[in-house]
């Protein structure tokens, strides 16, 4: 063990693992080691587990308590046979009762996983009540196995369902912000009506036929869906009015995920059988089982249960368990996690306001999810449900490479980081990827296909980089020792973030001299909006990079100027690298008409997507923008609108040239296919990659000054072109 490269464990993986819900022969990313909230690959990058893989690592990685207790129970015993008493199943069974509530809840059937907790959960069901009928959610996954996944509602059913299993009936359980209502609002009348439409049903189907409802108590893999106000206290009284027996599936909702023991504990009911998995033992021996109450126990000591499996209650599984459930009491993570919510509620939220293809966060406890949407105003999908599209898979592929580790299907994205994240890790990424602020040498930098080399646009202002005397321009052929190429530009940059106080050896290329910089790496917090006026009536703003609310910065930039009665504006992009698409055409909206075409986007089959203005001109006044070589990616998309829509001229040198999305796919003989994904094009279908936006006057700086960030007003002479135009 251990002695594998990261190439050979892919590779095996690759030929001989069948990978669920995928074809084979699929590449996969090779893990070696995992602690806290992070786990890292065998290149050494490391990647937030903000999935919690499956939701599953409630308490994160390699927790001490968790391991030492799977040891000293190795040291014992490591498994007895479910007719057997063993310690550490006792002492889980009796801490999962309490944990539901010792009231209502009598005994526990262990089993291996959730689909097989929600399969047993269903004869049981059947058996009590004498019924065959099962009602479950369209919008729901409950397991692969038959039972379970027949009960499922997404797609991953359709295989089960050849040859199938009887009495499976499905019903379409609300999710308001899809089926157009607005949570919190809306909640009593989409209540109203679909308890309305689930009643009817029962009776169309017989509810003497009906032996249970199984509902995930809060919707998780099909996207984090919350119940209305009301509907599950709803769907409780209707299963009282037939004698019905209800099954919360709490396999991912479950052990203060939502901020309780169980999701279901946020609501005012109370279920007859509890199924859960995953945060039981969160992952660090497979586990599972059903919490039944006195009803169902009692009767099951007058009858055989007639379920059974090996490993039922396996003891290293049910050590895992107890220290797990000790860790989340003794540790208060009930109180953690509300904490934490604080923090990761409000951020989600900030997305929805920020980006025009987030529709809606949703977020209970440390349970989210973000909607993705081709139009927030429509609510049109990202990707339609059960239609295949490359979006959401770029999407997921472009966080991973960023560190960010996830999942989600269709049109959301998964945000359940492990409960034990603390609020300095939350903010630290936070930071690091959203807000402009992050610890490393402070570049610009950006791919160079032609060269297949990494391209630094500019340091940023004040940087440990600038500091040290790299220079737009430069190329950077080594961090560390290790060497990279421009396919490797997102390993190079996470090679050069890391500690603060630490220093990193990058070494690059100028010209065709080889120089050598030892860089202390430092918080490096990031303006990308400076503004001036210029000869009392000429404003002036500069963009040095597109982050998240750039946009909303620069209306307020903007704003002031207005308030100063400016009559003109430069807008300066020289040295700007690019950064969110989406900051970039807010800005370009703010000064074309409504209406207006700002981007047009087409993907690899020729289908295109474009983007309009959706306000009217927020001023009307004779704009100029500043461009050089090192222009790049959204600062083109921005140049390029402005340009085509006649509203403003551009004044300096050709900008860089990019303009596609590009994957990356690794090939068996370890070699890269680099695919285009998508390409951009200005409204007038003006190609950008490898071609750039051209100035209407072209004004070089002098050599002296052409890879300078600051350079002095009375040597810029871009800058004073554009101010002599305005001025004619």
């Amino acid at each position: 063990m251990g002695n594998l490269t990261g190439k050979e464990v892919a590779q095996m993986h690759k030929d001989y693992v069948m990978q669920s819900w995928s074809k084979s022969g699929v590449d996969a990313l090779p893990v070696e080691k995992a602690k806290g909230i992070y786990f890292w690959d065998y290149d050494g990058k490391k990647y937030a587990d903000m999935a919690s893989l499956l939701v599953c690592s409630n308490l994160g990685h390699e927790l001490p308590e968790i391991v030492e207790a799977i040891k000293e129970q190795a040291d014992k015993m490591c498994f007895m046979a479910p007719v057997y008493a063993s310690e550490p199943k006792s002492k889980l069974a009796k801490m999962l009762v309490e944990a539901a509530g010792a009231d209502h809840f009598k005994r526990v059937f262990f089993t291996n996983g959730g689909a097989e907790s929600n399969e047993n959960a269903i004869k049981m069901a059947r058996m009590v009540t004498g019924r065959t009928k099962v009602f479950s959610c369209y919008r729901s996954y409950h397991g692969a196995t038959l039972g379970a996944s027949n009960a499922s509602g997404d797609w991953r059913r359709f295989a089960a369902e050849i040859g199938g299993a009887n009495g499976f009936v499905k019903f379409m359980n609300p999710q308001m912000y899809r089926d157009g209502y607005t949570y919190g609002v809306d909640d009593e009348a989409v209540t109203k009506k679909a308890l309305a439409d689930l009643d009817l049903q029962l009776r169309y189907e017989g509810p003497q036929n009906v032996a249970a409802i199984l509902m995930e108590s809060i919707v998780g893999a099909n996207g984090v869906i919350l119940p209305p106000k009301g509907y599950m206290e709803g769907v409780r009284k209707l299963c009282d009015k037939y004698g019905i027996l209800m099954i919360c599936d709490e396999v991912m909702a479950g052990f203060f995920r939502t901020g309780k023991w169980f999701a279901w504990q946020n609501f005012d009911f109370v279920p007859d059988m509890i199924t859960f998995a995953k945060g039981v033992t969160c992952g660090y021996v497979q586990l599972g089982g059903v919490i039944v109450n006195k009803k169902v126990a009692d009767y099951f000591e007058e009858n055989v249960l007639q379920c059974g499996l090996t490993y039922s209650g396996h003891t290293l599984a049910c050590a895992a368990g107890v220290a797990a459930l000790t860790y989340y009491k003794e540790h208060n993570i009930e109180q953690h996690v509300a904490e934490m919510h604080e923090i990761v509620a409000p951020f989600m939220q900030k997305m929805v306001e920020k980006h025009k293809c987030v529709g809606e966060a949703r977020c209970i406890g440390l349970f989210g999810a973000l909607e993705m949407v081709k139009n927030k105003e429509t609510r049109e999908p990202l990707q339609e449900y059960g239609v295949p599209g490359t979006a959401m898979p770029w999407i997921f592929a472009e966080l991973k490479k960023r560190g960010f580790a996830t999942f989600g299907r269709e049109n959301f994205i998964e945000v359940c980081p492990p409960l034990i994240i603390t609020k300095e890790e939350l903010e630290e990424y936070k930071t690091d990827n959203i807000e402009g602020q992050f610890v490393g040498i402070g570049v610009y930098i950006v791919q160079d296909t032609e060269k297949n080399a990494i391209r630094v646009l500019a340091p940023i202002k004040g940087s440990p980089a600038e500091t040290a005397g790299i220079l737009a321009g430069d190329y950077i052929i080594q961090v560390d020792g290790v060497p990279y190429t421009g396919e490797q530009i997102t390993e190079a940059t996470n090679k050069m973030k890391g500690q603060e106080g630490t220093t990193v050896k990058i070494q690059v290329l100028r010209g065709e001299e080889t120089l050598d910089f030892e860089v202390e790496r430092k918080n490096v917090r990031v303006n990308p909006i400076e503004s001036i006026v210029y000869d009392n009536n000429i404003g002036y703003i500069k963009i040095s990079s597109f982050d998240q609310g750039c946009s909303k910065e620069f209306t307020t930039k903007l704003q002031e100027l207005k308030n100063q009665n400016i009559e003109s504006l430069i807008i300066d992009l020289r040295n700007n690298g690019g950064g969110i698409v989406d900051e970039a055409t807010a800005i370009a909206d703010l000064f074309t008409d409504k209406g207006s075409t700002l981007l047009i986007t087409k993907d690899k089959d020729g289908n295109e997507d474009i983007t309009y203005a959706e306000s009217d001109k927020a001023i009307d006044v004779p704009i100029i923008v500043l461009t050089n070589e090192n222009t790049a990616s959204a600062s083109e998309i921005l140049a390029g609108a402005l340009k085509d829509n006649n509203v403003a001229k551009i004044v300096g040198t050709t900008t860089f040239g990019k303009g596609v999305i590009q994957e990356l796919l690794t090939m068996k003989d370890g070699t890269g296919l680099k695919l285009t994904t998508n390409e951009y094009y200005t409204p007038n279908r003006s190609k950008i990659n490898k071609v750039g936006i051209e100035p209407d006057e072209n004004v070089e700086l002098s050599d002296e000054y052409k890879n300078v960030i600051t350079v002095p007003q009375d040597q810029d002479t871009q800058l004073n072109k554009a101010i002599e135009l305005l001025k004619e």
